[in-house]
């Protein structure tokens, strides 16, 4: 046995050392230039999502540009004399000052004297921000004729531009900074050329003007103030073949302080205040960021918290700025230090321990880093990385291992010349072993793909036959009353009820023996059944599966643990499934519940507004069915709802969603589905059904037959707005049928057609 510093030595000179030390090196460079941003933002979206913030914001006021606004005030763009009246109103009101998130750029040339009220309203009330652009252009060089990158500044109309209280730019750098379109990062000062001058964010420009204090950019260092404001690298822009040259260096991390609608900022609606519906009192001391929420205006920007206007995540930045709120990343330096920390750590646990106990203690490793990774964001709003970290412990450890194995194999190697037999054997077995893992594997995948009980009964039996070689096969269940056998399903047994073979004494005897021992029970010579299988469930008998075998014999993985877990994963799926039957499909119709309709209903119809899709409801009632109930019984009346809900299955796609909607109502959604498709199924439907034959109970007197009325709705050709809306519609229709002689289809009529017969 080798001497722990045998073992160390060994470590040292093996190459899980080298291993350890190439992929060391590749995430210190990874890390440094930031080669897996696109996913280390992920990780930062995530601790945003699970961070609670407590803080509300009272110095700042969003003054909304709505679709509402815009239905009050007139369409896009408004008279610059409409906000001169707002800039009045909120100089008259105290505010602090207004910033516009609204570019003004060009004068208006055909009504000029709107251009002179806005800016005797800016003039006179000296506290506006107005944003510019710093724009990419292309000039050519007249030396090498080549085109070369610039940068120019936009700025509002110079007469306008010389009232603002402070000029900031508002440009979002998704190529570099925010490559998924998630604004996470966001630059507060650029250069429009190296020596420029440096121009202030909108953001920036703000927080200066609030707190009096200029901005002062040293190097990579911004100061705002005596305060300095801490700011990220651009990931990548440092490789050696990286093209990007933006006109900035450093970026500022978002620290967000919610979603869009948890309320952190005081709001209010731009038409509200030029109207004067609204107190001035609340903009009294407050700065007010005036910009769009307009779907039609298109600022809506993606942010780790979904969707957001353009104005609230520039709030975000204002609120950092002011109150310090920052999110700190750690230094490369630091962050370097960590990862070298992690390789020593796993290196040690890689040659410390043996594998599981290495597996576990890198699980915990990672899991106590990438946990201070998570408290340190939300309680300190430190952000160090968790990608890099977790693939290179995960990497060194899964590296090593192999090495490991590699090197045991080698060595393995050498005594095969010894005991070639015994390996010859060990590679049957193995082969067996990777068999069942692969039939476990597949098993487990089909078993899991569906919850309809009886496709998965289908698929239960399908795999117990094809792996025994069996010609039938009996999928049954434990009766928790009678503590027997209750048939599910067969498979085979051609002209025969299998489940009459569960009386014969010599099954009952064999059924009870394998209930008592839970193994599988073998009779070769059986007439029914040669094979008798538990389904066991943990603690659990959940049933059994009965064979009838081609040639019945023994198995060599009958005394091993492959049957027993795929008996598991069968019993397991079935399980998942009776249950999911049971919350979703109606016991006497076999349709879905009301509830599952609704749900599915209100799916399609979202996901058919959104991508313009179409879609239809139907809503059914069997005619004069509470006269049939008193008539012939209820039943009867019962099995009558079995026949007609057999019935609509049977005329219905695989996509559709038929189910109970109360009583001998049925409700059935048609994805994808016009309203010319939708009647033809409708009438398809209304057809089998007066063309089934409903037997009687007991056998007893001729077959009844019974009609159904339908009634139609689609979209869009019901330009509804609600699900909801559609059933009113379908149900409207039904009635008409139920009025117009019943066992037939109408339809509401689509927008045109009501229109026509109402005009």
């Amino acid at each position: 046995m080798d001497s722990p510093g045998s073992r160390w030595q060994n470590a040292f000179l093996s190459g899980e050392t080298l291993l350890s030390l190439v992929l060391l090196t590749g995430f210190l460079l990874s890390s440094s230039y930031g080669l897996l941003d696109g996913l280390e933002v992920k990780t930062l979206d995530a601790r945003f999502r699970h961070r609670r913030v407590e803080q509300i914001e009272d110095k700042v006021v969003l003054l909304y540009i709505t679709d509402e606004c815009i239905e009050k005030l007139g369409s896009w763009p408004w008279p610059r004399s409409l906000h001169a009246q707002v800039v009045d109103r909120l100089a008259s009101a105290g505010a602090r000052m207004a910033v516009f998130d609204v570019i003004f750029r060009d004068p208006d040339r055909a009504n000029p004297q709107e251009d002179e009220a806005f800016i005797r309203s800016c003039t006179n009330f000296g506290k506006v921000i107005f944003p510019l652009l710093i724009e990419q252009v292309k000039i050519l060089d007249p030396d090498s004729l080549e085109l070369r990158t610039e940068y120019e500044v936009g700025k509002p109309f110079d007469r306008l531009a010389s009232t603002a209280m402070g000029l900031g730019f508002i440009n979002v750098d998704y190529q570099n900074l925010n490559p998924d379109g998630i604004i996470r990062r966001l630059p507060l000062v650029m250069r429009d050329n190296p020596t420029g001058e440096a121009h202030p964010g909108l953001d920036l420009a703000v927080a200066q003007a609030a707190l009096a204090a200029s901005f002062a950019v040293d190097g990579d260092r911004l100061r705002l103030g005596a305060a300095e404001v801490p700011q990220v690298g651009i990931p990548g822009i440092d490789l050696p073949w990286s093209q990007a040259r933006p006109p900035f260096t450093r970026a500022f991390l978002v620290n967000y302080l919610g979603e869009a609608t948890s309320g952190f900022f005081p709001t209010a609606f731009y038409s509200d205040l030029a109207l004067g519906e609204i107190d001035p009192a609340v903009f009294r001391d407050k700065i007010v960021l005036i910009g769009p929420s307009a779907v039609g205006l298109s600022d809506i920007k993606l942010t780790p918290y979904g969707e957001m206007p353009g104005v609230l995540i520039h709030a975000n930045v204002v609120q950092n700025l002011l109150k310090g709120n920052f999110l700190y990343q750690i230094t490369p330096a630091l962050q370097n230090l960590l990862l070298v920390l992690l390789a020593m750590l796993t290196a040690l646990i890689l040659t410390g321990l043996s594998p599981l106990p290495g597996l576990l203690a890198v699980g915990a490793l990672l899991a106590v880093y990438n946990g201070a990774a998570f408290a340190l964001f939300t309680r300190a709003s430190v952000v160090i990385e968790m990608v890099n970290p977790t693939l290179l412990v995960t990497g060194q450890f899964l590296g090593g291992r192999f090495w490991q194995m590699v090197r045991h194999l080698q060595q393995a190697y050498q005594s095969l010349k010894e005991r070639s037999e015994e390996l010859e054997q060990s590679n049957l077995r193995l082969d067996q072993q990777v068999r069942n893992l692969s039939n476990l594997n597949e098993a487990g995948c089909r078993f899991a793909s569906t919850l309809d009980m009886d496709l998965l009964g289908r698929e239960v039996i399908a795999t117990f036959r094809d792996l025994w070689l069996a010609d039938d096969a009996l999928l049954t269940m434990v009766d928790t009353e009678t503590d027997s056998l209750a048939p599910l399903q067969q498979e085979g047994f051609p002209g025969e009820e299998a489940k009459l073979f569960l009386f014969d004494p010599g099954v009952v005897r064999h059924v009870a023996a394998m209930l008592e021992s839970r193994q599988i029970i073998a009779d070769p010579g059986g007439k029914w059944f040669t094979k008798y299988i538990p389904l066991v469930m943990g603690p659990k008998m959940w049933g059994g599966i009965l064979l009838r075998e081609r040639q019945p014999g023994p198995r060599e993985e009958e005394t091993g643990d492959f049957w027993s877990t795929l008996s598991g994963l069968a019993s397991t799926a079935l399980e998942n499934a009776r249950l999911y039957n049971l919350a979703t499909v109606d016991a006497l119709t076999r349709l879905f519940v009301r509830r599952y309709f609704q749900v599915q209903l209100d799916q399609e119809f979202k996901r058919a507004r959104r991508y313009h899709h179409r879609l239809a409801l139907l809503m059914t009632d069997i005619d004069k069915f509470k006269s049939f109930n008193d008539t012939f019984g209820h039943q009867q009346g019962d099995q009558v709802l079995r026949e007609v809900a057999a019935a609509v299955k049977r005329s219905l796609r695989e996509i559709d969603i038929p189910a109970r909607y109360g009583g001998e109502e049925f409700g059935i959604v048609l994805p994808e589905t016009d309203l010319n498709g939708a009647l033809i199924v409708a009438e398809r439907i209304r057809r089998h059904v007066e063309q089934t034959m409903v037997p009687r109970i007991g056998g007893l007197g001729d077959p009844l037959r019974v009609t159904i009325s339908l009634g139609v709705a689609s979209f869009p050709e019901n330009p509804v707005t609600r699900p909801d809306d559609m059933v009113k519609l379908a149900d409207e229709a039904l009635y008409r049928a139920k009025e117009n002689g019943r066992n037939r289809v109408e339809f509401a009529p689509p927008a045109e057609e009501e229109e026509k017969a109402t005009g």
